[in-house]
């Protein structure tokens, strides 16, 4: 093997820990897989903790094609071509996540949930016997899975011995999902518990926020002013945030749940903007939140302080257990 093809086989591959990662870009139709998507505000992203692999989805998940992007440890991106196909048609992906072994998850709106290996190849697939669409979906750090259908209809699909398994929960009049929130922002979030039966975080219409417990019996409610969007679970699995339409930021004791903490941006930054929901929202470990105004990065702190910065428009927030990642 020569020179240049010992550099583009470095490249094809880096190496986290233990675990080599491939990186594969993002194209889009008939254009890939050449075409690089220079931005990362219109993707939907996955990304795995402690510095390992990050999927992304381009046009808002309208793209039929799925690229996976790596980064080291120091930050460093790599790069190589590739493609991974999620078959024809205009299912939407709704959200990527990763599994404790590194499988890539990936679910649309048509209740497809494809699991692929780190270099691309199909490993299972499940479709749900769904009469719906499906609204929004959420991936547990083990890889668990939850969607809620546009009619309320829960779902859980789970790995057991090594294939994707589903499981249907139907109580359409109290898991309806909010109105006037778009999907791209996160109205539903998932903590791993036992026997694949993870627990789960709704925002739900009639401005409530419900907590449903393994089995999904007796859901605990607590009732807001308005719809919570952005919902984002901390590393260690005991709090939430999420931010209401007025700009006011919660934090959310699960057990409860329970408002402990609210936090608003600067008035002179909400301001200068036609909404005061943040653009992301995203834990910085266990006792900050950031959120993401435009260009502006705020970090809130566990007793009401801030700080601010200025980022790129497309800067991306990943959490970390021990901090915060910002993708550019």
């Amino acid at each position: 093997m020569d020179e240049e093809d010992n550099e583009e086989e470095w490249i094809r591959w880096c190496q986290v820990e233990d675990r080599n990662y491939r990186k594969l870009r993002l194209c889009k139709h008939a254009e890939w897989p050449r075409k690089v998507i220079d931005e990362w505000k219109g993707c939907i992203l996955g990304v795995s903790r402690c510095a390992g692999p990050i999927a992304l989805c381009g046009g808002f998940g309208w793209s039929i094609g799925l690229g996976i992007e790596i980064c080291t440890p120091s930050g460093r991106l790599l790069s190589a071509e590739g493609s991974m196909q999620l078959g024809t048609g205009v299912n939407r992906v709704l959200t990527l996540g990763w599994d404790e072994h590194d499988a890539l998850l990936v679910v649309q709106s048509n209740g497809r949930v494809t699991k692929f290996d780190i270099e691309g190849h199909i490993l299972d697939t499940v479709s749900l016997e769904a009469q719906e669409e499906i609204f929004d979906a959420a991936i547990t750090r083990k890889g668990q899975i939850v969607l809620r259908g546009v009619k309320g209809n829960l779902w859980s699909v789970f790995s057991r011995n090594g294939k994707l398994q589903s499981r249907a929960q139907s109580v359409p009049e109290l898991f309806l999902p909010p109105k006037r929130v778009y999907q791209a922002s996160s109205t539903i979030a998932a903590a791993d518990l036992e026997d694949h039966q993870p627990e789960i975080f709704l925002s739900c219409a009639g401005s409530c926020f419900v907590v449903v417990s393994p089995g999904w019996l007796k859901p605990r409610i607590l009732d807001l002013s308005e719809s919570i969007s952005h919902i984002s679970l901390s590393p260690n699995g005991e709090l939430l945030t999420g931010a209401l339409g007025n700009g006011t930021i919660l934090v959310i004791a699960k057990s409860g749940p329970k408002i402990v903490l609210q936090w608003k941006a600067p008035s002179d930054l909400l301001a200068r903007r036609d909404r005061c929901k943040p653009d992301q929202l995203a834990w910085c470990g266990n006792d900050a939140i950031s959120a993401v105004y435009g260009t502006t990065l705020v970090v809130f702190g566990p007793k009401g302080e801030h700080a601010t910065w200025t980022v790129s428009s497309s800067t991306r927030l990943a959490t970390e257990s021990d901090g915060l990642r910002l993708l550019s």
